[in-house]
């Protein structure tokens, strides 16, 4: 028997709010592309997207530590999350269901 899918969830702007909305649907259950909307150099799309894949982390790390979920769950919630750079937005796109 095959599985469902979960929809995949883009979410453009990988700024705070891009951040906050692709936490919520990650923790929602969804397989999230978090897209940069600004064009960047490889060092500077880098450097954002570890600064977005930590402070993802450490939002769903502090909830975790309020008691909102099972700790052991941050790593399967940071599965479903990747991050793009402008240039690969396109493609990127092409999967999601919902933007």
């Amino acid at each position: 028997m095959n599985q469902p899918t979960r929809p995949t969830i883009a979410c453009v702007g990988a700024g705070r709010m891009g951040r906050g909305i692709a936490h919520a649907f990650a923790y929602a259950g969804h397989d999230v592309v978090l897209v940069d909307a600004k064009a960047r150099d490889d060092t500077a799309f880098a450097t954002l997207r570890e600064a977005a894949l930590g402070e993802v982390r450490g939002t769903l790390t502090m909830l975790a530590e309020l008691g909102q979920f099972d700790a052991a769950r941050v790593d399967m919630l940071m599965a479903r999350m990747r991050v793009v750079s402008a240039h690969d937005a396109r493609d990127a796109l092409k999967s999601v269901r919902f933007i």
